[in-house]
């Protein structure tokens, strides 16, 4: 099994020892998440977001921004405190959301001259600005660990497919002798019992997944759910295999696009898209659980929907082939 995926994740490399000016890079990367260096103290958080806040937002509104009233103070700890709670602030678009929330409707501070896509343009600056001061990364949020009893998919070694399974305590008792369970496993392992037939067995910990995290984005979706169980060929890796459904526009980013707009150049490749619910829900491609999991692992989900929302987009991006001609050749089918 392949290392995950995880796309972009270099981190913006341009020094600047002052405010970003117009025209300045300001990409920031795919994934950005709140960053988990242990040696940041809640004080030194603070300070961090206040000076990044200072050079953008107090460059645009210095008089509003350095109010006796104490605003400064209010936008850093609003923003910390969303920053630390909300687990959908994975990548630039949720980010910026974030800053237009905080700043401009909470603080009544442009990030931009009253326009849509200079407070974009805004929010990114200061985005940029919290990557350098490490406040923020370009890696993707690590995952939970596994515990005894979380519910799980996992990979039964019988046909090499994903199953629903349970994480046993690595000394339970339930492990037969002379089972799979006993086999020594090179790496990390974790003991499982398959649901359906009720074997335990010891398994690679790359071959086993959280079942929340791995659950399709189509919950609710009463076609999605047929689809869940059917079986057929997977339009990444070519395998025939039961297939999920994968929504090229997931639908954790539908708020954004539900009668206002499409992602950029969706249009352009897909002539009948709609910003609609009936259109958002459906258009989508079926894959394997593994591609699935595979392509929610390269990108965040703002990422997905803005650059890859198109199946020739998703297959066009070097990690996704390789991985691809990984599974259709050391997959069983």
């Amino acid at each position: 099994m392949p290392k995950p995926l995880y796309g972009n994740k270099g981190r913006n490399k341009r020094e600047s020892s002052g405010p970003l000016r117009a025209g300045d890079e300001v990409s920031s990367g795919d994934w950005i998440t709140l960053s988990p260096d242990a040696t940041m103290s809640d004080d030194m958080r603070f300070d961090e977001v206040l000076a990044a806040f200072a050079q953008e937002i107090g460059a645009l509104d210095a008089e509003r921004f350095d109010a006796p009233s104490g605003t400064r103070d209010m936008v850093a700890s609003s923003f910390i405190e969303a920053a630390t709670s909300r687990l959908e602030l994975d990548c630039e678009a949720a980010w910026i959301e974030l800053l237009q929330e905080i700043v401009e409707e909470q603080a009544c501070i442009p990030l931009g001259c009253n326009d849509d896509e200079a407070s974009a343009v805004g929010a990114k600056r200061v985005i940029v600005a919290l990557l350098r001061r490490r406040v923020l990364c370009n890696r993707p949020p690590p995952p939970h660990p596994l515990a005894p009893g979380d519910d799980v998919l996992a990979v039964l070694a019988e046909d090499g497919e994903w199953h629903q399974a349970k994480i046993l305590p690595s000394n339970s008792d339930l492990c037969p002798a002379g089972s799979s369970a006993d086999k020594p496993i090179h790496g990390s392992a974790v003991l499982v019992r398959f649901l359906e037939w009720g074997k335990v067995q010891r398994t690679a910990a790359q071959e086993v997944t959280r079942l929340a995290s791995a659950v399709d984005d189509d919950d609710g979706d009463a076609s999605a759910a047929a689809t869940r169980e059917s079986h057929g060929v997977c339009q990444m890796c070519a395998r025939t295999t039961r297939l999920t459904f994968h929504h090229l526009v997931p639908k954790e980013t539908h708020h954004r696009y539900l009668g206002k707009g499409l992602p950029e150049g969706l249009l352009d490749e897909v002539p009948i898209a709609e910003p609609t619910h009936h259109f958002l829900h459906s258009h989508g491609v079926l894959l394997c659980r593994p591609c699935h999991s595979t392509v929610h692992r390269f990108a965040p989900n703002g990422v997905l929907a803005q650059r890859f929302h198109t199946l020739e987009r998703l297959l066009a991006q070097e990690p996704l082939q390789k991985w691809a001609k990984y599974a259709a050749k050391s997959l069983k089918h």
